[in-house]
């Protein structure tokens, strides 16, 4: 028994003889939707919210910060392409999993009001997506897309300047006795 796995031909890569693959089964798998995306990365976040039993304010943008970073992601894959000489400009959808991989490091005793919540969002779009823009056109049309859908989804307030010259820092020191995030 034979199992194998491609990918559609293009950008380079030779497609697979017909004599060839008449010998297996093909299943495709197509792309996930929005609202497939939206109910995954909602349902992860959502249940952790609620887990953790944060504040109802917190669990208010709960569906703006999801709806918020998948805009964001889409405008990255459609916008920021990978050129000769910006070849590491592909993003996945394990790009947007990173993003919620650092919110759900918090917890509510640090984490339990919107607007660090919101700061917090920003920070991991920063360093999941921003740290990979080579040239300071590509970041700031980071920062306005960034503010733009924190205005539209967050209730965010200013200008894309001010979110760019912002500097959110928040880490994981690796204490002993705990693996959360901390605010400084």
């Amino acid at each position: 028994m034979i199992i194998g796995a491609s990918v559609h031909p293009g950008g380079g890569r030779p497609g697979l003889s017909n004599r060839f693959i008449r010998h297996f089964q093909i299943v495709n798998i197509l792309k996930s939707g929005n609202d497939v995306m939206l109910q995954i990365f909602g349902t992860i976040f959502k249940g952790f919210l609620e887990a953790y039993e944060f504040r109802e304010g917190v669990k208010k943008i709960e569906e703006g910060l999801v709806q918020g970073t998948l805009n964001l992601y889409q405008w990255m894959m459609a916008t920021m392409v990978p050129t000769m000489y910006k070849p590491h400009y592909t993003f996945n959808l394990r790009d947007v999993s990173k993003v919620f991989q650092g919110i759900l490091a918090c917890r509510p005793d640090k984490f339990n009001n919107p607007t660090i919540m919101t700061s917090l969002w920003v920070h991991e779009c920063e360093r999941v997506f921003c740290d990979r823009l080579v040239n300071q056109a590509d970041r700031k049309a980071f920062y306005e897309q960034l503010m733009q859908n924190g205005i539209t989804y967050l209730s965010m307030k200013g200008d894309a300047s001010e979110l760019q010259e912002s500097r959110y820092i928040f880490g994981d020191f690796m204490n002993e006795t705990t693996r959360e995030l901390e605010w400084l």
